[in-house]
């Protein structure tokens, strides 16, 4: 009983070794194993070309094939964080950069019949505009109280003004109130009633 269970150690112990040895022996094989330039080359063809380290942040960009670029002739741009960064060289922008841009900048302002000919104002709020009517000589004075005057119509509202206020008691040589209505030839002027409008309307 005693021989057969060493005779069974034994064997065993072979066996693992036997075992062991046959691993051992085929990746030394496989180190060995010499293959055809062909196969090399149809193995390294499907690989990509590792790509280098850049200081700071890239994007990879893929071969442009309308360009005839070849597969795995990868290209890289630039990704910024600030728009006062780009020198316009192809950079790609983060969402973070474009809404702090953004928020910077002014709404577009609408556009409308009801606000055509209007003058945008400045406002106590930052971003928000206000609104001035300018004055129209083709309605009535008495509702544009409150618009802004073109200077022709500032011109035309004094001499009318004028005109009205004033009354031409003289004339040069023998000018007359017919011969002279401008009163560009009166000499002496007395002042009438200061009341009415004189700004141009409904011409």
């Amino acid at each position: 009983m005693r021989n057969k269970i060493l005779t069974a150690g034994v064997g065993l112990a072979v066996l693992v070794t036997m075992t062991c040895a046959s691993f051992a022996t085929d990746d030394a094989t496989k180190k060995k194993t010499v293959t055809s330039q062909k196969y090399v080359d149809d193995i390294a063809a499907t690989k990509q070309t590792k790509l280098s380290a850049q200081g700071g942040d890239y994007a990879v960009i893929y071969p442009n094939s309308e360009n005839n670029e070849a597969d795995g002739a990868v290209t890289a741009r630039p990704i910024i964080n600030y728009i006062e960064d780009a020198d316009y060289e192809g950079e790609l922008i983060t969402a973070g950069a474009v809404k702090t841009a953004l928020d910077a900048k002014q709404d577009r302002i609408d556009g409308n019949s009801t606000l055509n000919g209007k003058v945008i104002t400045y406002t106590g709020t930052v971003g928000q505009t206000g609104t001035r009517d300018v004055y129209n000589d083709s309605n009535s004075y008495s509702g544009q109280t409150g618009a802004l005057v073109a200077a022709e119509h500032v011109n035309a509202g004094i001499a009318n003004g004028f005109n009205a206020h004033l009354t031409c008691n003289a004339w040069e040589g023998n000018y007359t109130a017919q011969t002279d209505p401008t009163g560009e030839h009166c000499l002496t002027y007395s002042v009438n009633t200061l009341s009415g409008t004189y700004m141009p309307e409904n011409q």
